[in-house]
């Protein structure tokens, strides 16, 4: 009985976690930082193989996050890919997530990809993200457990895997 009542409560959060991404992605694609905000716990912690940053505050984030949006914005990117998604969780309230990304400019041309883990805190029934480690697609191995993607019906812009958990079309 236990046992069942534990595989019930993983394949709950496997779809709380696949719907948290649902939203993360939607807010991400619209560039609209008070939705992508809502995703995050301040502080937050952002590294990448250039830098490491520790968001402590509303105004760190909305600066950060701008900057990002504005660079998009400047290489003219259109549209992205979120693929090869995994999970694993560590405890009751500490959970990684792994998913490859590609961006693509109005020409289709491939700008940029990466993998990004993902640490997030699962608290008052909420996934939020505490850290996320961005590096090259072949440095990260992945999760536990296939995370299924699944984009909104009105995003036009970005993709994410198919339920076989394959990189699907743009």
């Amino acid at each position: 009985m236990n046992e069942q009542r534990q595989e019930q409560d993983n394949a709950n959060k496997a779809l709380q976690l696949a719907t948290f991404y649902q939203n993360y992605i939607h807010a991400f694609s619209t560039a609209i930082i008070t939705a992508v905000a809502k995703c995050y716990q301040l502080p937050c912690v952002l590294s990448t193989p250039d830098k490491v940053l520790v968001l402590d505050g509303e105004q760190s984030f909305n600066q950060e996050f701008s900057g990002i949006f504005a660079m998009l914005a400047e290489h003219n990117i259109t549209g992205f890919k979120a693929s090869n998604a995994s999970y694993q969780h560590i405890n009751e309230a500490i959970s990684l997530v792994k998913i490859d990304w590609r961006f693509y400019d109005q020409a289709n041309n491939l700008f940029s990809e990466f993998s990004a883990i993902y640490h997030l805190s699962y608290q008052q029934e909420a996934y939020r993200i505490i850290n996320v480690i961005s590096h090259d697609m072949c440095q990260l191995a992945d999760l536990a457990h296939e995370l299924t993607l699944i984009p909104r019906a009105n995003d036009t812009n970005n993709s994410a895997n198919d339920t076989n958990n394959k990189e699907t079309d743009k």
